[in-house]
């Protein structure tokens, strides 16, 4: 709706200066390209050469080819716990999801995932996951990131959230992923807290790193 549109649209103005210097860092990432080497001894007859082929010059060819580099794979987790909500935390972790999809959205060679969670808003036990950019949204989904805060915010489940979001990423792809993790950090759930709740987040980590994500923490 507009609120969320105009949310959007002000902390797209709040980060615009950010955006050229990671869309340059990572658009050099990206050196796709198409390449001709002349003069060769076999491959495809060069048809500018057909006098010098008639007249038994062995270097009339051409070869063809191609280099692709990797895709560049980033996934953003927004933790959307009531915590967050005490002073602008949530605000902050919304313009620095805004900021990410601004610079690297549209780019070529990168695939971007963004996803927020937050736990026990119906019942406890339950881990919410919400989906604000993948393969299934559309580009008329833009804007999903302006409503980041403004639906229930509740517990955090953190361990169950880095795990789904990772099996989410690999059904789309295999590839290496960088893995931001936008959070206050305590974990904080019915039945889920205290040393084991660490651990079980550590383990999580742990999982994904083995996965070929590499996780970054902001917080």
């Amino acid at each position: 709706n507009d609120i969320i549109e105009k949310t959007y649209m002000k902390d797209k103005e709040q980060i615009s200066k950010f955006v050229p210097a990671i869309k340059k860092q990572v658009s050099l990432t990206d050196k796709n390209f198409e390449y001709v080497i002349h003069g060769c001894r076999s491959g495809l007859l060069d048809t500018n050469k057909l006098v010098e082929a008639y007249q038994g010059v062995p270097h009339v060819y051409v070869r063809k080819g191609s280099v692709v580099t990797n895709r560049t794979t980033v996934c953003v987790l927004v933790d959307e716990s009531g915590s967050m909500d005490w002073g602008e935390k949530i605000g902050i972790a919304r313009q620095a999801a805004v900021l990410i999809n601004e610079a690297l959205g549209n780019l070529p060679g990168v695939d971007l995932y963004i996803y927020g969670h937050t736990a026990d808003v119906i019942s406890g036990g339950e881990t919410v996951i919400r989906t604000y950019k993948d393969r299934t949204t559309s580009k008329l989904d833009k804007y999903l990131l302006g409503s980041i805060g403004r639906r229930p915010l509740r517990e955090n489940r953190d361990g169950t959230a880095i795990r789904e979001v990772t099996k989410k990423v690999r059904e789309f792809t295999s590839s290496k992923c960088l893995l931001f993790i936008l959070s206050d950090g305590q974990p904080a759930a019915v039945d889920y807290g205290g040393s084991s709740a660490l651990k079980d987040v550590r383990d999580a980590v742990e999982d994904a790193e083995r996965d070929n994500f590499e996780v970054i923490q902001v917080t």
